[in-house]
């Protein structure tokens, strides 16, 4: 598993909107909550599948700005029946980096979860 909290310097819809183009995965879930007064909470899951690992992974992102600032948190997990054994953690690390490359350019902090 994977989380990285960060803080971007565009509103969720944006966020969202750039996953949706850029992941490569199967979307599962998608929201996005108008709070009124510009003020956004959504969240976007991706499910991936690596065949030559035989492993699927799950990204869940939750995104908000209700402080003025969007913050988001970004989580790779592993299907359950593979926590017990040891995976290289380069599958989940890729789909990391999937998301960060996408949001490079607006991220203004990262920290590891």
């Amino acid at each position: 598993m994977g989380i990285r909290i960060v803080s971007l310097s565009i509103e969720p819809k944006y966020v969202l909107e750039l996953l949706m183009e850029g992941i490569q995965g199967d979307l599962v879930y998608d929201r996005l909550y108008n709070l009124g007064r510009k003020k956004n909470a959504g969240s976007i899951i991706f499910e991936k599948f690596y065949p030559r690992e035989n492993h699927q992974r799950m990204l869940v992102i939750e995104i908000e700005n209700i402080d003025g600032v969007t913050n988001g948190t970004i989580i790779t997990s592993s299907s359950p029946e593979e926590w017990r054994y040891q995976l290289d953690g380069d599958i989940e690390d890729t789909f990391m980096n999937d998301v960060l490359e996408i949001l490079d350019e607006y991220i203004i902090e990262q920290e590891e979860g």
